[in-house]
């Protein structure tokens, strides 16, 4: 991961010895490495991301609004991969409209549960390793306090994060507060048994779909089962959507029926 910008802003573990640099100190490192990742701070967009689907779009009017937050969940713990590929994908799209760097806080003990981002794994998706900011936290507290202070500081094409299981409705309103005057989208992944309230403006729910084969391509489309929960100004639906690897844009999914037409029609001939 040697071409992702890490940066490590957080002590380890243990006590904090008299060397760890403050708050103020972190939060002045962290504003070093946005200016300085892309040298200038994005411009106020006011308008939101559309998925280029015509059938989902018309369930955001809005399109996916760039002020505020936007929970991820997965159907199951096994569907956790699925949610962070949509997830993924998600920020792709936000990074072709905007400019600046990802924020990135991950807890430390993240490579246990389902791996570290892996810079291949992130291109493959079409997301530019070097437009990636990984900043290593402790804690999941400290995860909300880089993505509020980043959100503050401006500059950032998107934030990603992970709600914490004891996310309660006032720091949802914090992180939405903070992202709103930047016009930061922030990208909250939530685990599949969290229901606490969230001021999220839309919530999904993810799950793995089977892809169809593909003979020239056969790794070059990733399917999910995508739901709409909720979304503010819009409505919920329920889609079978494609992340296409080489176009890097939503489909949705080719109807089975229609697939099989052309079969039958050629036996009726």
């Amino acid at each position: 991961m040697n071409n992702i910008a890490m940066r490590n802003l957080f002590p380890s573990s243990g006590a904090v010895s008299a060397d760890t640099p403050s708050r103020q100190d972190r939060l002045a490192a962290l504003r070093r490495e946005i200016d300085v990742g892309e040298g200038y701070r994005s411009p106020v967009e006011n308008h939101g991301l559309a998925f280029g689907v015509p059938q989902i779009d018309a369930h955001l009017p809005r399109g996916l609004e760039m002020q505020g937050l936007h929970d991820i969940a997965p159907t199951d713990y096994r569907a956790m991969p699925a949610a962070m590929g949509f997830l993924l994908a998600t920020t792709v799209c936000f990074l072709r409209q905007r400019k600046g760097l990802v924020l990135w806080p991950l807890l430390k003990t993240t490579d246990t549960l389902f791996g570290a981002p892996y810079a291949p794994g992130l291109a493959r998706m079409g997301l530019d390793p070097g437009r990636v900011l990984i900043v290593r936290c402790r804690t999941r507290q400290e995860i909300l306090w880089v993505m509020e202070e980043g959100a503050k500081l401006g500059g950032l094409a998107a934030i990603l994060g992970t709600r914490p299981e004891r996310m309660d409705l006032t720091a949802s309103r914090r992180l939405k507060l903070a992202a709103a005057p930047s016009h930061t989208p922030i990208l909250l992944l939530r685990t599949p048994q969290d229901t606490n309230p969230s001021a999220a403006l839309t919530r999904w729910r993810i799950a793995p779909a089977l892809t169809a084969q593909n003979e020239i391509a056969p790794s070059a489309i990733t399917r999910w089962s995508v739901v709409l929960e909720e979304a503010r100004g819009g409505r919920s639906g329920h889609w079978i959507m494609e992340w296409d690897h080489v176009a890097l844009r939503f489909r949705l999914a080719a109807d089975v029926s229609d697939r099989a037409a052309p079969q039958a029609r050629r036996r009726i001939a």
